[in-house]
């Protein structure tokens, strides 16, 4: 579990009737046990945790921003973990510099996860900036956050690691700048990316692979996936292909 900060002596915030006011509109969800408990023990636990946050918080942050999470904190500081990775998640770079430096908290290896899993590429930048170790890039990779992978690429090539299974994902998603900059990374590019993004009518990405991955034996095996799933582009791409490796038979 993660330690509880203690509650700074200052931070900005309204005057007490109005801490009051706005804090009586947050729904009852706010008390929930996950939420004070924060943990990163497991990633999809606490991405759910920071998912139901967002319902409970979302109108209290577009309408007052920064005064308002420090009205939350004011009132319950034990929140400060879980406003921190939401903002890192959701990208609120305001508030995750405003609780970072009020409450002295570390920045985390699972801060950078969140921030590139959803591509929030200024809240990316400030952690790189504070040293905040990497990690694997593979969430950011399947999702097609680029300019986070690039970043990165430039900022931490000793820390850049991408497995296979993210190139895959990239390939089904339809992320084809993400399967060409993996490439160029020498990342490797299993059977299942073609035939998954072939089935999914990804041109672009059956095109790349293709072009720079050909492998003639999977080539009716995407046709075929194609062909089941409606893919008409594609199936006339790898017919035409197919014919001119192979002519007719």
């Amino acid at each position: 579990m993660l330690s509880v900060p203690r509650p700074p002596a200052m931070i900005p915030t309204f005057d007490d009737d109005e801490d009051a006011e706005v804090l009586r509109q947050l729904p009852s969800s706010i008390h929930r046990y996950a939420f004070e408990h924060f943990s990163y023990r497991d990633m999809n636990v606490a991405l759910g945790s920071v998912l139901d946050f967002e319902d409970a918080v979302s109108g209290l942050y577009r309408g007052h921003g920064v005064i308002g999470a420090s009205a939350l904190l004011s009132w319950k500081p034990s929140l400060a973990n879980i406003v921190l990775a939401h903002a890192a998640y959701f990208g609120h770079d305001d508030i995750f510099r405003f609780v970072h430096t009020t409450f002295s908290l570390s920045v985390r290896r699972e801060l950078m996860e969140l921030a590139c899993r959803n591509g929030q590429l200024t809240v990316v930048e400030y952690l790189e900036s504070q040293r905040c170790p990497v990690g694997c890039l593979d969430a950011a990779a399947s999702n097609g956050h680029l300019d986070v992978l690039e970043f990165l690429k430039s900022r931490r090539p000793n820390e850049f690691v991408v497995s296979h299974a993210a190139m895959a994902n990239a390939a089904r998603n339809g992320h084809a700048d993400v399967v060409a900059f993996l490439y160029e990374c020498n990342v490797d590019c299993q059977a299942g990316a073609f035939t998954d993004a072939a089935a999914n009518g990804h041109i672009d990405v059956v095109k790349f692979i293709m072009e720079h991955y050909h492998d003639t034996d999977l080539e009716k095996e995407a046709l075929w996936q194609a062909t089941r799933h409606g893919r008409l582009a594609v199936v006339h791409y790898l017919a035409v292909q197919y014919v001119r490796t192979n002519g007719f038979k």
